[in-house]
């Protein structure tokens, strides 16, 4: 956790964003007292303002500002240029929705549209590169990268598989303090599929395979227990 942390602050992450949001709504997430969620509220606001006292300290919001917050906004919007990571996600982004436009239906077939990217790199708008498309580069945006290989029924059978499994994430919350993680850990991943390829990032299947593997063995001994007792009985 302190290593994962640690990376998001120092490299000024984009997904310091989803941390910090998935940080904060945990607090509503699960049944607790309300004196803890105060208190919760308070350590994050009171971290929150120590960590800008020591930007201004040591002079560092300036880069704080030009590396995070103009990525953030780049991000979040149509971009004009691929000056920074945030900014050229969004383009990207926005080459597999005009890719998608195009082969609505059925997409361009699975990581295929690497191949298709070329042909709108200069037709997005865009009036200064910094990044430009090179060999590999899918669309940064998982959503947009499967509408673009598969279209609308991948489209549709990808939002199927991430609803059902936050569906029993979210029913299965309060019977587990791990259930609880890979809630709030799954969500997490939903919000970096905003800005990670899918096709090389591997990982964000894994944890949320985990958490549905440990629901289904923690129903499975719940049962046995169950069972047992009521034999006993």
């Amino acid at each position: 956790m302190a290593i994962n942390v640690s990376s998001l602050l120092l490299t000024f992450s984009t997904a310091m964003f989803g941390f910090a949001l998935i940080l904060g709504s945990s607090v509503f997430l699960f049944k607790s007292p309300i004196r803890i969620k105060l208190g919760i509220i308070f350590v994050i606001a009171v971290l929150l303002l120590l960590g800008y006292i020591a930007l201004l300290y040591f002079d560092l919001y300036p880069v704080f500002e030009y590396i995070f917050v103009s990525k953030l906004s780049g991000f979040f919007s149509i971009p004009e240029t691929t000056t920074d990571s945030g900014s050229y996600r969004s383009y990207t982004s926005s080459i597999g929705i005009r890719i998608f436009k195009d082969h609505w239906l059925t997409g361009v077939g699975v990581g295929n549209s690497i191949y298709y990217m070329y042909i709108y790199e200069f037709k997005m708008g865009i009036r200064e590169f910094g990044e430009m498309l090179s060999p590999g580069i899918f669309p940064q945006n998982s959503f947009s990268s499967v509408l673009a290989d598969q279209g609308i029924v991948g489209g549709l059978s990808f939002l199927a598989f991430l609803g059902g499994a936050l569906r029993k994430f979210w029913i299965n919350k309060n019977k587990s303090r791990y259930n609880q993680m890979f809630l709030l850990g799954t969500l997490f991943n939903f919000l970096a599929m905003l800005s990670i390829a899918p096709t090389y990032s591997l990982y964000l299947w894994v944890f949320i395979a985990l958490g549905l593997c440990f629901i289904k063995y923690f129903n499975v001994e719940q049962s046995n227990i169950s069972g047992m007792a009521s034999k006993l009985t």
